[in-house]
């Protein structure tokens, strides 16, 4: 019998067994500050986030002409591209001191951080290429040739592509982060591209141009553009809010927003003075927004578009950040030496469906479904939940039957790849499964289908994960046997 399949939305009904899953919203470091630039005065303002007041310690020196500022997930550690410098600034956010500079060889444009917090990755136009920091030791590891005159950048949600606008290309450079070599050019016509965005299931790449005033919806599949959208002005910068369903884009006259579902535009909001860069917390509630004229940090409900509060610093800010915790990978998780179970993991956005494959005391197959939810920032905890009666492999359709929650289940991460699951109070170490030799490394071959739950929207109940690793999948259904239980 032939199943057609498609992706889960993930955000409402995961395989749809009665899993309601809701947001997941991380407070590691508490997100109690924001991180404000300011090219003018060539400092960083560090905003406390409830009282949308400066700090009392004031602004931090932050070299010559900063023009970009990124935090490690998880961490303290920031890196400032200093453009008149020639050089990359370390932070910590913690000490508020410098702890290193990194020379370059011209003036830096834009910064990305690995997931893991291992190596930076900033454009410097003026050479053609990206410069690939270790942050281990604060040094340069390399440096890769991409197209003429990078500038944004943009890592994939798995941070195994790294996309690199060329602005003077035109063209868009994908850059394998395992290998740091360029495994693909992206050619546009008649677009300069500027700054990018991945869309959450890593399927679109969002561009913004140099001089024009549309936002281009590239299709990372085939290459091609997908949707261009009319923007009413030039975009200063492009973001998405955490659970990925809208897109932000400043230009000089307000703030536009755009549906990631229709790709048509939601709203516009008008009273940020001149607005440069949007930023959000974790969980999605609250986005702050740059007013580089009027020298403000605004925040908004990015629902309703409303402001909500602001701070008066000085003209000329233009980024903003917020700490941001670790977030594990998607795919196959394992124990090394309990080969036979393993944990199969999405997270969409800042939300996370878990399901472990296991067996019961007679031998048979069990598997489970959990919604983990954070209010560390670290540990995510939720409840086992079984089903039985449900569709068989080749049976009718039917519904499965909730039996109920079995009993509490933890997921705790070090690193976007290693972590420790408790199961019913048993601890276990866990780490990304490698499908094929260094496949989670490698991540998703061109062309081949997305890591994550995917189903059949008639047959609520049972679906399928999915792992592309180069180009091998590995496959796993969650389905039921003829007497009902999990199989």
């Amino acid at each position: 019998m032939r199943n057609p399949l498609s992706r889960t939305k993930g955000v409402v009904k995961a395989l749809t067994l009665g899993l309601i899953v809701a947001a997941v919203s991380p407070s590691l470091y508490a997100q109690t500050s924001a991180f404000v630039v300011n090219a003018t005065s060539g400092s960083i303002d560090q905003v406390t986030l409830s009282t949308m007041q400066l700090q009392a310690s004031g602004s931090l020196a932050a070299g010559r002409s900063p023009r970009a500022f990124a935090l490690v997930p998880g961490s303290s550690r920031a890196y400032i591209a200093n453009t008149a410098g020639n050089a990359i600034t370390v932070y910590d956010t913690a000490t508020r001191q410098v702890a290193a500079t990194v020379p370059l060889p011209a003036a830096p444009h834009s910064l990305a951080v690995s997931n893991n917090g291992a190596r930076v990755y900033v454009s410097v136009p003026e050479t053609n290429a990206v410069v690939v920091i270790a942050a281990a030791t604060n040094a340069v590891e390399t440096t890769v040739a991409v197209g003429s005159r990078p500038w944004g950048l943009a890592l994939s949600r798995d941070g195994n592509r790294l996309y690199v606008a060329n602005s003077g290309g035109p063209s868009i450079s994908v850059i394998a982060t395992a290998t740091h070599t360029v495994t693909r050019t992206i050619t546009l016509t008649a677009v300069n591209p500027a700054h990018l965005a991945v869309t959450v299931d890593d399927q679109f790449l969002l561009v913004t141009e140099v001089s024009g005033t549309n936002l281009i919806v590239l299709n990372l599949m085939f290459g091609d553009i997908f949707r261009t959208i009319a923007l009413g002005g030039i975009g200063q910068s492009v973001s998405l809010v955490p659970d990925g369903t809208r897109i932000y884009v400043p230009i000089t006259s307000g703030v536009v927003t755009i549906d990631t579902s229709t790709f048509l535009a939601a709203g516009t909001m008008t009273d940020v003075g001149t607005p440069a860069a949007v930023a959000f917390n974790s969980a999605g509630t609250t986005g702050y927004v740059t007013d580089t004229t009027g020298g403000r940090l605004v925040a908004f409900d990015p629902n309703t578009l409303m402001v909500t509060s602001e701070t008066t610093l000085a003209p000329g800010v233009s980024a903003v950040a917020l700490p941001q915790p670790m977030a594990p990978q998607s795919g196959w998780w394992w124990n090394t030496s309990e080969p036979g179970r393993g944990y199969a993991l999405e997270v969409y956005g800042w939300k996370i469906i878990y399901s472990p494959f296991v067996y019961d005391v007679d031998g048979d197959p069990l598997w489970y479904m959990a919604y983990l939810a954070t209010t560390d920032g670290e540990t995510y905890t939720g409840d086992l939940l079984q089903y039985r009666n449900g569709q068989a492999l080749n049976g009718a359709y039917q519904a499965p039957t909730l039996i109920g929650a079995v009993g509490p289940v933890s997921l705790r991460f070090t690193s976007p790849t290693t972590g420790t699951a408790t199961h019913l109070g048993m601890p276990i170490s866990v780490q990304r499964y490698d499908v094929v030799s260094n496949g989670v490394a490698a991540g998703r071959g061109s062309g081949m289908p997305q890591t994550g739950w995917w189903w059949g929207p008639s047959e609520w109940g049972r679906g399928y994960f999915i792992e592309t690793q180069n180009n091998n999948f590995f496959f796993g259904a969650f389905m039921y046997d003829g007497r009902g239980d999990a199989a």
